[in-house]
């Protein structure tokens, strides 16, 4: 890739996301700024740069104008503003742009029937790949689910409803997957920048371990000093009684 990554800006700033990727960025002595909408209220450490202005074409390539990198944490369902964050950073010039991913791997076939957003996080995608003929490199992060945010949250999102010391399993219980805490999130962000050559044009996958569901009830009675109340349910029947919901746009 030639330089280094030294610049790098976050558009829509305001989502959890950016909560561990900027102080990793700066632990890694990055110069980190921020593009906002002009109404937010979100707050930034003093060592942010902080931009509020609309998400047009046009400023966005005046704010992206010097900076090596840019770090999209946008909604995927804000198709339309992504497109317009790659054309920006395609006219001033910028290295590497980082499309909003941070989850399951969207690039799988068919995974929009199940989860709608996957649709529009595709069509960014496909639409940054484009972009390689003119100069801009992507990195894609794929995490799998935030582990330590959804047992915090524990309101029944996956499943968990720790405060109530409930869990559903979910067929034996027995599958692994990849987990990764929120902040090793941020960490991966930083590090995919600080290897640039590496993590060109690349899909990236990240972990902080492997898991079952069994596994972390086991280990969250010990924790707890309290038995979890089970209840068990097939993936397949799960998905299938949410087909409807799902095609009439509730989720």
């Amino acid at each position: 890739m030639g330089a280094t990554i030294k610049n790098v800006i976050i558009l829509g700033a305001s989502g959890s996301v950016n909560s561990v990727a900027i102080p990793a960025l700066k632990e890694l002595d990055f110069n980190v700024s921020v593009v906002v909408r002009p109404l937010s209220k979100s707050s930034f450490p003093d060592y942010v740069t902080v931009h509020k202005r609309d998400y047009t074409t046009e400023i966005l390539t005046s704010i992206f104008t010097g900076q090596d990198a840019v770090i999209s944490v946008i909604a995927a369902s804000d198709v339309t503003i992504q497109k317009n964050a790659i054309d920006a950073a395609v006219a001033a010039g910028v290295k590497r742009f980082l499309s909003t991913e941070y989850g399951g791997d969207t690039s799988l076939p068919e995974i929009e029937k199940f989860t709608p957003f996957a649709q529009g996080k595709k069509e960014v995608f496909s639409y940054l790949k484009s972009k390689e003929p003119e100069g801009l490199t992507w990195t894609a992060l794929y995490t799998g689910p935030f582990f330590d945010s959804l047992l915090e949250i524990g309101t029944g999102l996956m499943g968990w409803e720790i405060e109530d010391y409930k869990a559903t399993i979910y067929d034996s219980g027995n599958q692994r997957y990849d987990a990764t805490n929120f902040e090793t999130v941020g960490k991966a962000i930083a590090s995919a920048l600080t290897h640039p050559d590496i993590t060109r044009n690349q899909q990236v996958y990240v972990n902080s371990f492997k898991v079952c569901r069994n596994e972390v009830i086991e280990g969250l009675e010990r924790l707890l000093g309290k038995k979890i109340a089970i209840s068990r349910a097939s993936s397949v029947e799960i998905a299938e009684r949410g087909r409807p919901t799902i095609a009439n746009g509730e989720w």
